[in-house]
């Protein structure tokens, strides 16, 4: 019996089981082929499974072929065939930002954009992905003309229009909007959207969910750059013990919270704090990446040239 593979794919790769994910697409493509036939709908979902697990591996330039062929098919359909077709334009739009192609990246999600707002309104929330996708693009720096905000707000209004069931992905818009905010120094706007991206978090999650110590780390890098060192400290320790007791002080997520720690501990003037903690995320990154992880080594340097 033939089986859908794109939400199999997509179940492995949640579970990180990329090789196993492209075994599994590129099996079902051949399958549909031989039974189905080059045209048939099924070797349309083959397409779409293999590009997205291509591009879950950054292998754009091989993922573009089966999902410009999965769009076109899809795109010429109705109902839930076109919806799909936004999804597959937003991988488009995600191979051709990893090959740097910043331009052909923004077609695609408008193209997305434009078969969701036909097909399910303007305001319905899948539109927010495009919005986001698109967002970040004009984010990154090397478009002439900044229309992130423009966009990360009208994705806000949408999801907060619908209701408290995407409070999560609207915490993670606004931790967009607001290291946009944090990036053009306006710092107090970014305070506002940060401060509203924790609450969020810990309504959607509980005061020690998965997502709040980073939305801390938010509030702890804000205050950091607003010069005040003695909030952005107690911040960093509150992220930090919430990702010990959550997940283990050897967890992956320290690393970057305890260097976050250590340069405040610095610019407080508290040589030995700092140099510990410096110390921990030499030893951190070491135990996660292997003795010659370089970020390490280069720390480890660095740390090397403080005066005794």
């Amino acid at each position: 019996m033939w089986t859908d593979p794109v939400d199999t794919c997509r179940a492995m790769l949640a579970e990180g089981r990329v090789t196993e994910a492209e075994g599994v697409a590129r099996q079902a493509l051949d399958e549909a082929h031989r039974r189905f036939g080059a045209s048939h709908a099924n070797v349309v979902l083959g397409c779409l499974a293999l590009g997205e697990v291509l591009v879950a591996e950054k292998r754009a330039s091989e993922a573009l072929l089966p999902l410009h062929r999965a769009a076109k098919a899809l795109a010429h359909e109705g109902g839930l065939s076109r919806r799909r077709a936004a999804e597959v334009y937003d991988l488009i739009g995600f191979a051709h930002e990893l090959l740097g192609d910043l331009r052909a990246a923004e077609r695609a999600f408008r193209e997305g954009l434009e078969i969701r707002e036909q097909e399910l309104g303007a305001d319905h929330p899948d539109c927010a992905r495009s919005l986001e996708a698109m967002a970040r693009l004009y984010g990154d720096g090397r478009f002439e003309d900044d229309t992130a905000e423009s966009l990360l707000l009208r994705a806000r209004a949408i999801l907060e229009g619908a209701g408290p069931a995407y409070a999560d992905r609207t915490a993670g818009l606004l931790h967009d909007l607001g290291a946009l905010y944090l990036r053009d120094r306006r710092l107090d706007e970014a305070r506002v959207v940060f401060e509203r991206a924790l609450a969020l978090r810990i309504t959607s999650e509980g005061a020690e969910g998965p997502d709040v110590a980073a939305a801390v780390r938010d509030l702890a890098t804000l205050f950091s750059e607003r010069g005040d060192l003695g909030t952005a400290e107690s911040l960093c320790m509150q992220a930090l013990a919430l990702v010990d007791r959550r997940l283990g002080p050897d967890a992956p997520q320290a690393v970057d919270l305890v260097l976050d720690l250590a340069d405040v501990q610095r610019r407080l003037g508290r040589r030995r704090e700092a140099l510990a903690l410096y110390r921990r995320a030499v030893s951190l990154r070491r135990d996660l990446n292997g003795p010659d992880d370089v970020d390490a080594a280069e720390l480890e340097a660095w740390i090397g040239t403080w005066p005794a």
